[in-house]
């Protein structure tokens, strides 16, 4: 239910219906007071409000329900610009870079959207580097097997496809992934 309180929360901030969105984002909170996501909107609410302090404290809040939280730390580091600390701005933003170039799935989703795109060197040096943060994932594989399939490296595909395969953790991802090998083995 908070989700739900939420998601009507998010529609009111959208239309910019702020006592609205308030009274939802307070009711998802009321249902769930550790949802850090509702903590984050009413900080959002209260910033766009002016009521700086009370954003503060609310995102520092989520913070402390979930430090990891790049959510917060932007937005809290949004409100330290607009309020002129922009230092402390700066500290929080740098955490934040780091934080993401730390995630193989940051990296994941970057080389996603380079595909998009057909920036297959782009696509293929973050999927590069999510492996090199985390072998385990068969994500990764998958995509570097998908970017050599589009430059026409089918060996280099099969490879990969192949390693996504063993490093799956269900039969429908490990079906996926031999269907795909089951292909390629057939040009």
């Amino acid at each position: 239910m908070a989700m739900f309180y939420n998601n009507k929360g998010a529609d009111a901030l959208l239309r910019k219906d702020y006592t609205s969105a308030y009274a939802y984002f307070r009711e998802a909170l009321l249902i769930d007071p550790n949802f850090d996501s509702g903590w984050i909107n009413l900080g959002i609410v209260y910033r766009l409000s002016g009521y700086f302090n009370q954003a503060e404290k609310t995102y520092q809040h989520a913070l402390g329900l979930n430090s990891d939280s790049l959510t917060a730390s932007e937005n809290l580091a949004y409100l330290y610009t607009f309020t002129g600390r922009e230092e402390e701005a700066e500290a929080i933003l740098a955490k934040v870079e780091y934080k993401r170039n730390s995630n193989p799935y940051y990296h994941v989703n970057l080389g996603e959207q380079e595909m998009e795109q057909e920036h297959w060197d782009q696509a293929l040096g973050h999927f590069r580097r999510a492996l090199a943060l985390d072998r385990s994932k068969h994500e990764v594989y998958f995509g570097l097997a998908r970017v050599y399939f589009e430059i026409g490296e089918l060996q280099q595909s099969k490879r990969y496809f192949k390693q996504a395969k063993n490093k799956a953790h269900n039969r429908q991802n490990e079906d996926k992934y031999q269907h795909k090998i089951d292909f390629l083995r057939n040009l």
